[in-house]
């Protein structure tokens, strides 16, 4: 579990632990040094020692590299939450639990609120959320910063605090200086907000279900008589759904643009958004397909993750778009596909001295492995309140 060692995420290292043992299992505490501090590796150690005092495994993850000059918040979140996920995954862990409480909670929705934010962002943080290859748990969401601080100290404990908890360069700490928030209210509003989003996404769910195709070569297809007879919201999110995992993003196309593109879906004219193409498929049916201009430039070989969308592997040589010179020196060599057009440029291709030596979704050549693995699948897990 993630643990910074201030009280939200002590308290539940020690009650997950106490959980964990009576059921033959363990716990590992997992500190994360942003290094955006002289002392963050001293506070990192001492988190250790307590751990190791509550006979509690822990490890810690560093963020290294250079940090970025502004969004250093987003950033280290961002950072975090990889550091996390890549040591669940690497170690079969499928659990991961944070300290987020109500308190928590309701800052989320003001600060939200204060952004901007949609229905979705309003509906705060969900008690759980499927991540690749884990889970993310938030089991105290229900309980009262002062109600965990009350369980630390009848059971002893003193909690590190994290100085930049008290610093005002952070929208959060300022948030809790204002003071005067009701936290009950706001927390109630994001669990009536849940509700709404988890209904609205099992909408959008069974219409991906039952109007939408999603092909290995990394380009999908919708019916659209189907996407006609639904309400335009559902429909719109369904849109930016498809949109964002052909187009290997990480947040969905949103605003006037997509309501546009979803009201001239049956006008069969090609159209661009989210970095793909929207173009008429076969008879009553409409191609979403990467924008070839879009994609990622090419790489140097090895394992990974190309365009957010194939995971690749290839040991020499260039991974980029196949585009049309590619598609010029392989298209007599192959057997015909049923691949629109746009989506076959935007296969990824190994290439070699400017000529392209393989392409396995069309079947071309040897060296290159390529599964499409878009960054956000179609269909997430439904949000969890």
């Amino acid at each position: 579990m993630a643990l910074s060692g201030g009280t939200d995420s002590l308290a539940l290292v020690v009650l997950a632990a106490e959980w964990a043992k009576a059921r033959g299992g363990n716990v590992t505490a997992l500190t994360v040094d942003h290094r955006l501090r002289p002392a963050s590796a001293a506070e990192a150690r001492s988190v250790g020692n307590l751990m190791r005092r509550l006979g509690i495994g822990h490890r810690v993850l560093v963020w290294r590299g250079r940090k970025p000059a502004s969004g250093v918040m987003a950033a280290a979140r961002a950072a975090r939450y990889r550091l996390l996920g890549d040591w669940c995954r690497r170690r079969g862990v499928l659990h991961l639990l944070a300290g987020h409480q109500r308190d928590d909670q309701a800052e989320t929705v003001i600060l939200r609120r204060r952004q901007g934010s949609g229905p979705d962002g309003l509906a705060g943080m969900a008690a759980l959320a499927e991540r690749e290859g884990h889970r993310l748990l938030r089991p105290l969401l229900e309980f009262s910063r002062a109600e965990i601080a009350g369980f630390l100290r009848r059971a002893g404990l003193v909690a590190i605090e994290d100085p930049t908890n008290r610093d005002p360069a952070y929208a959060r700490s300022n948030l809790r200086r204002e003071g005067g928030l009701d936290h009950a209210r706001l927390a109630a509003a994001a669990r009536r907000g849940g509700r709404a989003r988890a209904t609205m996404e099992a909408k959008v769910a069974a219409l991906l279900a039952r109007a939408a195709t999603l092909h290995a070569e990394g380009w999908a297809e919708i019916e659209l008589g189907a996407f006609r007879r639904v309400r335009s919201e559902v429909g719109q999110r369904a849109l930016a759904r498809l949109l964002t995992t052909v187009g290997g993003g990480e947040f969905p196309p949103r605003g006037a643009r997509l309501a546009r593109a979803f009201d001239r879906l049956e006008q069969g004219a090609a159209r661009t958004l989210g970095g793909c193409r929207i173009l008429p498929w076969r008879q009553g049916r409409i191609a979403i397909c990467r924008e070839l201009a879009a994609c990622q430039p090419p790489v140097a070989p090895g394992k990974g993750a190309w365009d957010g969308r194939f995971r690749i592997c290839a040991k020499s040589g260039r991974v980029g778009a196949l585009g049309d010179e590619g598609w010029r020196q392989v298209r007599s060599r192959i057997a015909p596909v049923r691949i629109p057009h746009p989506a076959r440029l935007a296969l990824p291709a190994l290439w070699r001295g400017g000529r392209v030596v393989a392409q396995p979704q069309l079947g071309f050549g040897r060296g290159l492995g390529a599964e499409f693995r878009p960054r956000r699948a179609l269909s997430d897990a439904p949000f969890r309140i």
